[in-house]
């Protein structure tokens, strides 16, 4: 037991750390985001949708991961049974300074756990993750990445739960790029993990939410809600 509480407390410690490393500095955003890597043919989107507002500047240090949760509300699209994630996106900007730079990302979609201490639900489980892809961008700007899934290997998800999409950068970045926000913080949406857990953006006084969100493909029959990994469902429709 004296082993596990060590280890719970540098967890802690390093999520503090890095806590205390981090300076929100914003800059006011201007223009559309640029460059997609893939044209979605979804009919939904799930996420943050909110127009960009906020640079928040020289934060993305790279070899981390973020997360938006979303309420998979059954949409007014089309989608009857449930749906499949076809493409996560993330939008980020890039100084003059920041560019020409290649990047490896990769991007997930996630059940959420409920964490009661924090009171939220955090991003959970792998339901389906992308290849890894390289990202080239040679010119200063915001950028919407855009990463394919293969849905077709996904699980069909209901609607009605929270579920989290993820971008996962690979590589560590010698410039760091800016996180893109909207202009509305409301806490337990936004996440981040340097690698000691999942953090709420919003307690680094973030000025609004992460844009991160998906494009959705409607399929059918939706997987049951099991007391299960979504590993051991998939594994039924193989």
């Amino acid at each position: 037991m004296r082993i596990l509480i060590t280890f719970l407390l540098c967890l802690v410690l390093a999520g503090s750390a890095v806590a205390a490393e981090k300076t929100v500095e914003t800059a006011p955003l201007k223009g559309e985001a640029q460059a997609t890597l893939v044209t979605p043919a979804g009919v939904c989107i799930f996420g943050n949708q909110n127009p960009a507002y906020w640079a928040i500047t020289d934060w993305i240090w790279g070899a981390e991961s973020y997360a938006t949760v979303f309420d998979a509300v059954q949409p007014g699209c089309g989608c009857i049974e449930g749906f499949n994630v076809e493409a996560v996106h993330m939008y980020m900007n890039f100084g003059i300074e920041d560019v020409p730079v290649s990047f490896d990302v990769s991007a997930s979609f996630l059940e959420t756990v409920f964490d009661a201490a924090a009171g939220c639900e955090l991003p959970g489980p792998e339901i389906c993750v992308s290849q890894v892809y390289t990202i080239e961008i040679t010119t200063a700007g915001m950028y919407d990445i855009s990463i394919p899934l293969d849905h077709q290997a996904c699980a069909c998800a209901y609607f009605g739960y929270k579920y989290a999409v993820s971008m996962d950068i690979v590589t560590a970045f010698a410039s760091s790029p800016d996180a893109v926000s909207d202009e509305f913080p409301v806490g337990c949406t936004s996440w981040n993990d340097y690698g000691s857990g999942w953090l709420d953006l919003f307690d680094f006084s973030w000025p609004g939410e992460t844009i991160i969100f998906a494009d959705i493909l409607c399929c059918g029959p939706a997987v049951p809600n099991e007391k299960r990994s979504w590993g051991d469902v998939k594994s039924l429709f193989r």
